[in-house]
């Protein structure tokens, strides 16, 4: 299957080819950590709901979203514990 996605430090996530600046992203990432959510399939509604709050994601991306935002979310946290 084609990976249609690709996290980027600082916020930034490749969906579909496009660079997409999520403002605020780190941020999210810090509550998230704060209240103990880790970084697994688990946590990828609470990622995307979130982020839905600040930034307007077509239904036919949510998937993408998803797994670029766990991934991004698992990089936060492995630069986090180094």
């Amino acid at each position: 299957m084609l990976r249609l996605w690709r996290a980027i430090a600082g916020g930034k996530l490749v969906i579909k080819g496009k660079f997409i600046t999520i403002n605020g992203l780190p941020l999210i990432f810090e509550q998230l950590e704060k209240k103990g959510i880790q970084p697994d399939n688990d946590c990828a509604e609470k990622l995307l709901e979130t982020l839905k709050i600040y930034h307007a994601i077509n239904a036919g991306d949510e998937n993408e979203y998803r797994e670029a935002l766990v991934a991004a979310y698992g990089k936060y946290r492995q630069k986090r514990v180094k």
